[in-house]
């Protein structure tokens, strides 16, 4: 969250299961202050469990395991979804050993 206040996102990938606030937890707290497109991923397939993140919010929920073609094609999707204005600034972001250097990469 403090990373989310510091910093605008396109899109965020967000796993139920995190350590500390889990992931549906964080997703209700994003909720109250952005709408930046929330994908989650989650080793939880049920039904009720995909409900109650669409109902807190979720944009798309991705089932652990899952291909890389697939998650691409739903960022993708979700991209299409959000207006081309609302986008943020190109900017690098470094996370441990992964950079980001472009928007859509």
């Amino acid at each position: 969250m403090k990373l989310i206040a510091k910093h605008r996102f396109d899109l965020l990938l967000l796993d139920i299961n995190m350590p500390g606030p889990n992931g549906l937890h964080t997703l209700e707290a994003l909720r109250r202050d952005t709408e930046m497109p929330v994908l989650m991923l989650s080793g939880r397939g049920g039904e009720r469990d995909k409900v109650e993140a669409f109902d807190l919010g979720a944009d798309d929920y991705l089932t652990k395991p899952f291909g890389v073609a697939e998650l691409l094609a739903r960022v993708k999707s979700l991209w299409r979804r959000v207006p081309s204005g609302a986008h943020a600034a190109l900017q690098s972001y470094p996370y441990q050993v992964w950079r980001s250097t472009s928007r859509r990469r």
